[in-house]
């Protein structure tokens, strides 16, 4: 099963609807300060989003989806740690032939989070090698 290291951007066409499901204008988000890419933000620029530019996240709908984050008319969905755990024990319980994230270089490397290096990468590994439930990866949110 894979499993994403970066979240999918989006402009929103009323910055006061940005609920899942608000319409958007066609194309991608702004491109990321990074990855300078149009449509795409990998998880470390979501966190600066959050942490430097005031970006809000709303994690309202954790039973069937991850978080998504949004300023103005930018809106991001992305995959965060509990998310990542959630996916990955599936994973166990379904007995499936493993896990893959897309991409190594899209996940927090340099703790800008505030987690530690690699967080969504860990979380999938103390999950499929039954490492301690109460880790450190359910402080990373």
């Amino acid at each position: 099963m894979g499993m994403p290291t970066y979240g999918r951007s989006f402009r929103l066409q009323n910055p006061n609807n940005n609920s899942f499901l608000a319409p958007v204008y066609p194309g991608g988000g702004d491109n990321g300060r990074y990855t300078n890419a149009n449509g795409f933000l990998a998880y470390y620029e979501i966190c600066q989003n959050v942490q430097q530019f005031q970006w809000q996240i709303n994690k309202s709908n954790r039973k069937f989806t991850g978080p998504y984050a949004f300023k103005g008319t930018n809106w991001v969905g992305f995959d965060d740690a509990p998310t990542i755990r959630q996916k990955s024990q599936f994973v166990k319980d379904m007995d499936l032939g493993g896990a893959m994230i897309w991409a190594l270089d899209l996940d927090d490397f340099n703790n800008i989070c505030g987690c530690e290096k690699y967080p969504l990468l860990k979380t999938i590994n103390r999950v499929l090698r039954d490492y301690d439930s109460n880790n450190k990866d359910y402080m990373c949110q």
